[in-house]
């Protein structure tokens, strides 16, 4: 003490210092361990918004840790609010992260899963309908023309069918799949469908057809749903540990809230922990 004011290694601001940069540097950790997986979950959904968003994070971590290693004991308390912010918004984004990757991991399976059923059925329906042509005892037709323009249908499938199958992409083979069910489907309305296995070669069509829209769909959905959100929502105190709650507010800290039913909830924490043994 000197002159009755405490000198400023005393000052009870330098205990926030610790105390913050501990937070800043465990959400910057586990941020980093994020980024990696979101550049993964990017190349699954064709999305790298919330790369973007993530390494944009990282980048305002490390900005403002710098900045909390020179600011003055009495500058802490100025800047805790956008601290806490920060560790808050790096902390939601590593979550999202998290979500983001297990979700489009599991939407790649299934794309993939469905999309490889997809070129088996093709490949069978090419090799039965054209190669060795088992439906073609049960057609009939009432003029040669319409055998002819029916012929012209097939022959013009058939390439489309194969080009289609050619892009080597989800897309393409879905289209694959519906050329073969309308080609079977053609085949059905001039007696086809008489042949006992007009209707499992059907079934199989239809089933792998619907099975490889509804991964094609739940991809894209995902891919949608892994926009990046605003870079800094509002602060939450629920996010941060209760035990770091209760340091900062042991150190002076003020706790800000953009819900009061939050800092009610994260200060009953905070007391209680204070309030323990030991």
């Amino acid at each position: 003490m000197s002159g009755g004011h405490r000198t400023k290694a005393d000052d009870p601001n330098a205990s926030i210092r610790p105390i913050l940069a501990a937070e800043l540097s465990s959400a910057e950790a586990a941020l980093e361990a994020q980024i990696e997986q979101l550049r993964h979950a990017a190349i699954a959904t064709g999305d790298s918004g919330s790369v973007a968003a993530a390494e944009s994070q990282l980048q305002r971590l490390a900005l403002i840790g710098r900045k909390l290693d020179h600011v003055s004991p009495e500058g802490l308390r100025a800047m805790q609010a956008e601290v806490l912010a920060v560790i808050a918004s790096a902390q939601q984004t590593a979550q999202q992260g998290r979500t983001a990757t297990a979700n489009a991991q599991t939407a790649e399976v299934a794309l993939h899963s469905a999309q490889a059923q997809a070129r088996r059925v093709t490949d069978d329906f090419l090799h039965d309908f054209y190669e060795r042509k088992i439906f073609d005892p049960y057609l009939t037709f009432s003029s040669p023309e319409e055998e002819r323009a029916y012929r012209e249908r097939e022959e013009a499938r058939q390439r489309a069918i194969e080009a289609a199958r050619a892009q080597g992409t989800p897309q393409g083979d879905l289209t694959a799949l519906r050329f073969s069910r309308e080609q079977l489907e053609d085949a059905g309305r001039h007696g086809a469908d008489r042949s006992p296995e007009f209707a499992d070669s059907l079934g199989t069509l239809r089933t792998a057809e619907a099975q490889l829209e509804s991964a094609i769909g739940a991809s894209q959905r995902e891919a949608r749903s892994t926009q990046p959100t605003k870079a800094t929502p509002d602060f939450d105190p629920s996010i941060i540990s209760p035990e770091i709650l209760a340091n900062l507010r042991s150190a002076g800290v003020t706790i800000p809230a953009s819900d009061p039913s939050l800092a009610i909830s994260a200060g009953y924490r905070a007391s209680a922990t204070e309030r323990s043994p030991g």
